[in-house]
């Protein structure tokens, strides 16, 4: 058996195929390799990384509709610590450590964020208006959410009518 290596995939191909009397065998754009017999031989495609770089942003005011109260913060483009390790290391010393963090550990206090941003030079007159406005933010979203449910159920009792009825679903569709 040959090894055959289409845009840097090994793919095995067959000694008697290879040999065999007006067979010749070329890759084509898509990854594939098409013998002179049309047969069709796909490769299979991998991804590889051998590093992981870590970069450490720094926070600022933002505007994320999830944050439950307080100024919500977002990351900047500016970072202030970046390393590079061998993906193998790195993942051993997740391994050391633990695998991640639990999504309470992962929530910063109201607390801790307002000491953020005001580290960042904002007043607290700045942070207020940015926690009603994502408040604001909040009451829109759910009210989306309480019209489309609204809507959902109207349909859904259109729907039960129309089967009451024996009539069609497709009346339905039209108020969708």
């Amino acid at each position: 058996m040959k090894l055959f290596s289409p845009q840097n995939s090994i793919m095995p191909i067959n000694d008697a195929a290879d040999h065999s009397p007006g067979n010749s065998m070329h890759s084509l754009n898509d990854g594939t390799v098409e013998s002179s017999r049309k047969h069709i031989i796909r490769s299979k495609k991998s991804v590889s990384f051998s590093t992981v770089q870590v970069r450490v942003h720094e926070f600022d005011l933002g505007d994320n509709p999830s944050c439950s109260s307080g100024p919500p913060l977002t990351l900047t483009w500016k970072y202030f610590l970046e390393f590079s390790s061998c993906i193998d290391k790195f993942e051993k010393g997740r391994e050391l450590v633990g695998t991640g963090r639990k999504r309470e550990e992962m929530v910063m206090s109201r607390y801790f964020r307002e000491e953020i941003v005001r580290n960042r030079g904002y007043s607290r007159i700045e942070m207020n208006k940015v926690s009603i406005e994502n408040k604001l933010l909040q009451h829109e979203q759910m009210e989306r959410i309480r019209k489309f449910q609204r809507k959902q159920k109207v349909i859904e009792n259109l729907k039960g009518l129309l089967r009451k009825f024996n009539l069609k679903n497709k009346l339905v569709k039209d108020y969708q």
